[in-house]
């Protein structure tokens, strides 16, 4: 049996009728469902509930503080709802597969929340306006989620738990505006979520929690011209990739990295033209990548990397600034180290290297062109572990220490009024 509902409320209001509150409630059971619901006022409350296959919801309300929630049961069901106006409330809940949800909130202070039990299913929604909040919940696998926020002060929280989901691509899942907070958890194997703050926006931020393996954070990017912003993303589980990005002319910004497991690949960019920038990263398990890179032509920006593990490779550089410094600590065999600090010229001063080995057979390369007035400091703790140092500019200090047996040392300087000192304990 196939119903048709069409609800249209035109509700006319005069001067005096303004805070007049209206109700709709309407419920279907059945099969291919139709309902078209429109509201038009403010305080307005519109309830639907539909069980069974194929129904279709189709809802709007233009007006003040009015609320919407729709329940949906069964397969392949769509919800189209649209919101126009202030201190809105919209409520969806799906529970089955391959269902969809198409939702708009354009107004200020306003809420959207949607609930997906099922596998297969679909969140697209977008939200204009500020001091706006979208929350999303999806249980099930195969699961998607495209978001875009346009203002500032809003939040987006994203919770997904199952295989084979994904939090949008890197199209889609936009915030634009100040005062941005992003946060997505994901638990499960097989996931995929990217998150893009754009340019001109500042004190935004990145929360990113993802549980399982083969997981992919391909992109979690902060545009230019931004400060005060930050990315965290912590990720638990085998052969995940995550991949953070802040861009040109953005200071005071945080990157923190944190990946517990094996055979992941963690790279973190702050990139040029950036002042009093910081990454600091953790890396726990074996056969990792670890990359970082600021390219800052600033100064003061710090870089900071703990890798506890074996057969790790970990890779950063530091290049165009002043006062820079860099900090690694690595315990672990079999470890490859790839330390570039290149302040391009000797007006660059004051830059800092500090690089650590705790192991056996593990390598370091560190290249330090960093202008003048700086230092360089690697020890390595073990048995046949290898350094090469390579040092570039005016008055640098290099020092190298290195204990345990079986060791090797290489260290070549160019330049005028640098100093070398290495030293092996047995």
């Amino acid at each position: 049996m196939k119903q048709f509902l069409f609800f249209a409320f035109a509700l006319l209001f005069s001067a005096s009728l303004l805070t007049a509150q209206n109700t709709a409630t309407t419920t279907q059971t059945g099969n291919a469902n139709n309902l078209g619901a429109t509201q038009t006022g403010s305080v307005l409350t519109l309830t639907a509930n539909q069980t069974g296959d194929g129904n279709a919801s189709l809802t709007t309300q233009l007006g003040g503080t009015n609320s919407m929630t729709v329940d949906q049961a069964g397969n392949m069901n769509s919800l189209e709802a649209t919101q126009n106006g202030n201190n809105l409330t919209l409520t969806s809940n799906q529970a089955g597969n391959d269902n969809t949800v198409t939702t708009s909130q354009t107004g200020n202070t306003n809420d959207i929340t949607l609930d997906q039990t099922g596998s297969g299913n679909i969140l697209n929604t977008t939200q204009s306006g500020s001091l706006s909040a979208i929350t999303s919940n999806q249980l099930g696998d195969g699961n998607r989620v495209v978001t875009t926020q346009n203002g500032s002060s809003n939040s987006m929280t994203i919770d997904q738990i199952g295989n084979g989901n994904g939090v949008s691509g890197w199209t889609s899942d936009v915030q634009n505006g100040s005062n941005l907070s992003t946060t997505i958890r994901q638990e499960g194997d097989g996931n995929g979520s990217a998150i893009r703050q754009n340019s001109n926006s500042s004190f935004n931020t990145i929360n990113v929690v993802q549980i399982g393996n083969d997981n992919r954070g391909e992109l979690f990017d902060q545009q230019a011209n931004a400060s005060g912003n930050s990315i965290d993303a912590q990720i638990t589980g085998n052969s995940n990739r995550t991949l953070m990005r802040q861009f040109t002319n953005s200071h005071n910004n945080t990157m923190t990295g944190i990946t517990a497991g094996n055979n992941n690949d963690m790279r973190l960019f702050q990139n040029n033209g950036a002042s009093n920038n910081s990454t600091n990263s953790s890396i726990l398990g074996d056969n990792n990548y670890f990359g970082v890179q600021q390219n800052e032509d600033g100064y003061g920006s710090t870089l900071t990397g703990t890798i506890v593990g074996n057969d790790n490779y970990i890779f950063a550089k530091q290049s165009d600034g002043t006062g820079h410094t860099a900090s690694l600590t690595v315990t672990g065999d079999n470890n490859e180290m790839n330390l570039l600090s290149l302040a391009g010229g000797a007006g660059n001063t004051g830059n800092r290297v500090t690089a650590s080995q705790e192991g056996s057979e593990n390598d370091l390369l560190m290249t330090f062109d960093a202008g003048v007035n700086s230092d360089m400091t690697v020890t390595q703790t073990g048995d046949m572990n290898q350094a090469e140092l390579i040092s570039n500019g005016a008055n640098n200090a290099t020092t190298l220490t290195q204990d345990g047996i079986g060791h090797m040392a290489n260290s070549t300087q160019n330049g005028i009024g640098n100093t070398t000192t290495i030293t092996q304990n047995q």
